[in-house]
This record gives C-alpha cells, sequence and structure tokens, in this order.
C-alpha cells in the first residue's frame, strides 16, 4: 500500500498517511485529511488523488507552493521515492512502508 511520509530535518519518517482510494487533503486546515502546522502551508495546500493505481499530486493554488524533487508543479504524477516540499515541510512518496531495522 502506498503511503505519504512526512520528514524531519534528518530525513527520517515522523508521520505517515496510507494513500488508498479517496483523494488526502494535505494543508494547515484541521477539515484536512493529514493537518501539518507549518505557518508556510496554506490551510488548503495539496491533494493526492489516486487514478487507477497511480497517484497524482496536485497544488491548490497555495500561497508558496508546492515542489516534487525541487521543481515547482501544479500537477504531477508521484514516482516512488519522490520528495514534496511544501512550506517548510518534506514529504516522501512511497509504494510500500520500509522495513524496520
Amino acid at each position: 500500500m502506498p503511503y505519504l511520509l512526512q520528514l524531519d530535518a534528518n530525513g527520517a519518517a515522523v508521520k505517515q498517511w496510507p494513500l488508498q482510494e479517496r483523494p488526502l487533503l494535505v494543508g494547515r486546515a484541521v477539515q484536512g485529511d493529514a493537518q501539518i502546522l507549518d505557518p508556510r502551508m496554506s490551510r488548503r495546500h495539496f491533494i493526492i488523488t489516486p487514478v487507477n493505481e497511480k497517484y497524482f499530486i496536485r497544488d491548490l493554488a497555495s500561497t508558496n507552493g508546492t515542489f516534487v524533487n525541487g521543481r515547482q508543479i501544479a500537477k504531477h504524477e508521484l514516482q516512488p521515492d519522490d520528495r514534496i516540499q511544501a512550506g517548510e515541510t518534506t514529504f516522501r512518496f512511497v509504494r510500500e512502508l520500509p522495513a524496520r531495522v
């Protein structure tokens, strides 16, 4: 099962959200599926939508933009290990959770 991971400054996962059959809304708003306490993120910053076993990220007209692997995007098909930057927060898209050591 694919996941969106929130990373700390060292690149370690601190939070995770399973990506299922419905969209995942990410932002500061309490109404979002993934509420992130980052003042540089918009209330509704980006959304990840599943389409035929693929996952697409779309910026929701955020103030500071959404970046995938360092490039600002409006919409992008996510690939395994893509890094997403929104505000000061970094995420990683994975197809499966990494095994614990």
